[in-house]
């Protein structure tokens, strides 16, 4: 998974309180129309995702920048076998 991360990733900074570090991951933001009632509804949920090792402090409210957004974890998700953590975020 780290040379994954290391050939498809891109860079972001990852602020813990004021502690500040640069990581690489990978961003998606997957799309989903839903129907509620009558109602049709889209949303995205935006992710990323990096080595375990390079967030061991994460948790949520943390942030992480990706150019000029900042987006705000909302949930951490381990994937223990991968070594990955997985953070679902909050845009701005």
């Amino acid at each position: 998974m780290a040379r994954i991360l290391a050939r498809l990733g891109e860079g972001a900074t990852f602020t813990h309180g004021t502690a500040q570090s640069a990581v690489t991951g990978i961003f998606t933001s997957p799309y989903e129309r839903l129907q509620l009632g009558g109602l049709e509804v889209s949303s995205e949920l935006p992710t990323f995702a990096a080595m375990a090792d390079d967030l061991p402090s994460v948790a949520k409210g943390d942030t992480i920048t990706r150019g000029t957004t900042q987006y705000t974890v909302e949930d951490v998700r381990a994937d223990d076998p991968s070594g990955v953590t997985v953070l679902d975020l909050r845009a701005p």
